[in-house]
């Protein structure tokens, strides 16, 4: 390929600022949005308005970054133009060539194994390694660097790494040392690096020393190959380096912050005062509402049991034009689910948010379905807009129950400077939305059994946030798994009915147990303007039998016992938050879960062979 191409929507998650993306000549990292460069007759067009993303956005990143913003602009990344695209312009979206260390194709048999030579990017004649017969050898970026769990990462200083700090000027180095591999497996115990003086150390021992790579010199390269700033923790302590594969899994966590957008006054309240606006145009205090309320029986069956004084403040609110900044995300998205539904004829599908309600006959006829949830909802229309807001390595971090961002976490910056551009996208999809009773949740959740499964959940929920040092973070309550790991399960039965694939279906999951709102979002979406082709909502018809087959299927897991017996312990500690689950039974693609497959645990959803007796959903209710 002459030029190197990556969808929008990859440049924010898979492939965002920071992350190091091979190509097949070379090895990039890809710069911020400050190094993006945009046509100024096109900016508009790469603008998303989203105000209560990008205000959220602000008050994050002066909280974190100790900024100054009022707002920020969400931006898609800038496209590369079809009419140019084979002309051999530069790339408009930034990224320098990391790492500067490779390894020479050539390979040298010797007794102990195959080796190959190790050279800096200074030894190298037009991107090729000059052998001792003038021959041009190609060569390939290493695999392995250096980082931290703030996002710093840079080259491994190979000389002090064989000789030491003492010795790293040795003269037999200086042409380059050698990564010799023995058998084929791959692994860092068989990858031993090498100089011609005769001294050698396995990639082993950078995994198992935790000081052999150094201190971490704060090294940005996506901010521009001389960004660097002083690493420490917490505790004002220098921290040391750790082994990084750059094609690993664990290399690049981008940390998205996304909305559900929700037109104003659609939602709850707001939505049922603007429906009867009208009606209270000559309600001026809270003695008339209370008039009106009596002679409109509709009026008042909308406004349900809020209180007169209630209603009136939202009026009045509502006629100033303002806003509540202070309601976290999923609350108003859930009072938007679960608001009034939008009249709309079967073939007329249009707006960002449109939702209705499916047919009482086609589900409460089932006493499983009718005992636990109070009403299903299909999202005809949805515009989701996800933003990037930062980076992490090593470790994932998903937003907090309210769907915010974790204050206790700073990740790595996008700018350099103090930037007001966010890298954004936005999908058009649709839906289907779960609400649970909450009385039924509560009652399960208060049964010895389930709160015995709530107290070893939380045994690792601990020993989690003891190792990332965030005393501060609650556990996050057996509701929560329970409803997540659902999610999962239906996820994977729907993906069978509605013909999408499982990576393209997402969840939401609401869980407030102060406020009584339990829910469940399954939805889908496209880039596309015209959004997706309605075959999951046309699912949701069928809630009832993907419901059932969700409960039977889930009872037994292809790693059966060892799964169901699965619980976190002091010494898995990648199960901390993990249950009874794994990736036969209820792992999905990290594009489809909001907290990366973590917050997991089946014996909270059906019974398992472990026999806990802490299920919300038994066999015999089918």
């Amino acid at each position: 390929m002459a030029i190197q191409q990556l969808r929008t929507s990859q440049l924010i998650t898979t492939f965002g600022t920071g992350s190091m993306v091979d190509l097949p000549e070379a090895s990039v990292i890809i710069g911020g949005p400050d190094h993006w460069v945009y046509r100024e007759d096109e900016i508009a067009d790469h603008l998303i308005r989203e105000d209560r993303l990008s205000k959220r956005i602000a008050q994050y990143l002066n909280e974190i970054f100790d900024y100054n913003l009022q707002d920020v602009q969400l931006r898609r990344p800038p496209r590369m133009r079809s009419a140019l695209q084979y002309q051999g312009l530069n790339p408009e979206v930034v990224a320098w060539k990391f790492p500067e260390w490779y390894v020479v194709q050539q390979i040298e048999e010797t007794p102990a194994g195959k080796r190959r030579r190790l050279v800096n990017k200074h030894l190298l004649d037009k991107g090729k390694f000059r052998d001792e017969n003038g021959k041009r050898q190609p060569v390939v970026p290493i695999r392995f660097v250096r980082a931290c769990d703030k996002g710093h990462v840079d080259d491994i200083d190979w000389l002090t790494y064989v000789h030491g700090v003492e010795e790293r000027n040795c003269v037999q180095a200086q042409g380059g040392l050698f990564l010799l591999e023995r058998g084929s497996s791959g692994a860092l115990a068989d990858i031993i690096v090498s100089c011609n003086c005769g001294r050698n150390r396995s990639l082993a021992l950078a995994r198992k020393d935790k000081t052999i790579l150094g201190y971490c010199n704060g090294r940005r390269p996506w901010l521009g190959p001389l960004s660097k700033e002083r690493c420490v923790n917490k505790a004002n302590h220098r921290v040391y380096a750790k082994l990084l594969v750059r094609s690993a899994s664990n290399a690049y966590f981008p940390q998205l912050y996304s909305v559900i957008s929700i037109p104003e006054g659609s939602s709850g309240l707001p939505a049922v005062l603007k429906k009867y606006q009208a009606d209270l145009t000559k309600v001026t205090s809270v003695e008339l509402l209370a008039m009106a309320r009596q002679f409109n029986g509709n009026l008042d069956k909308s406004l349900g049991d809020h209180s007169d004084q209630e209603v009136f403040d939202a009026l009045t609110k509502m006629r100033n034009h303002s806003t509540d900044q202070a309601v976290s995300t999923k609350t108003l998205e859930f009072a938007a689910l679960t608001g009034p539904t939008s009249n709309l004829a079967d073939d007329q599908v249009e707006g960002d948010f449109l939702i209705r309600h499916l047919d009482d006959e086609l589900w409460k006829s089932d006493p499983l379905l009718s005992s636990c949830l109070e009403k299903v909802v299909l999202v005809d229309r949805l515009r989701e807009v996800v933003a990037q807001v930062g980076f992490t390595r090593f470790e994932s971090r998903g937003t907090n129950l309210d769907g915010e961002l974790d204050l206790d976490l700073q990740p790595a910056p996008l700018a350099k400077d103090k930037t007001n551009i966010i890298p954004a996208f936005e999908n058009r999809g649709e839906g289907v939305f779960l609400q649970f009773k909450p009385d039924q949740i509560l009652a399960w959740s208060r049964k010895s059994a389930v709160q015995a499964r709530a107290d070893a959940l939380n045994e690792g929920f601990s020993l989690k946030v003891a190792d990332r040092g965030q005393e501060s973070l609650e556990f996050h309550g057996v509701s929560f798994y329970m409803l997540h790991t659902l999610a999962h399960l239906l996820i994977q039965e729907i993906a069978l009915e509605c013909g999408y694939p499982t990576s393209s279906l997402k969840e939401r999951i609401y869980c407030d147990a102060p406020k009584n709102e339990f829910g469940i979002l399954i939805y889908t979406g496209s880039s596309d303007a015209e959004g997706t082709l309605g075959g999951l909502v046309n699912s949701a018809k069928r809630i009832q039998p993907i419901m059932l087959n969700t409960i039977h299927n889930a009872s037994i897991c292809s790693s059966d016992p060892v799964c169901a017996h699965t619980k976190p312990e002091p010494d898995n500690p990648s199960h901390w938050l993990l249950g009874s689950a794994c990736h036969c039974c209820t792992h999905l693609p990290e594009t489809s879960c909001e907290q990366m497959n973590q917050f997991l645990d089946r014996a909270l959803v059906v019974p398992t062979l472990a026999g806990y007796e802490s299920e919300f959903f038994s066999l015999t209710q089918q």
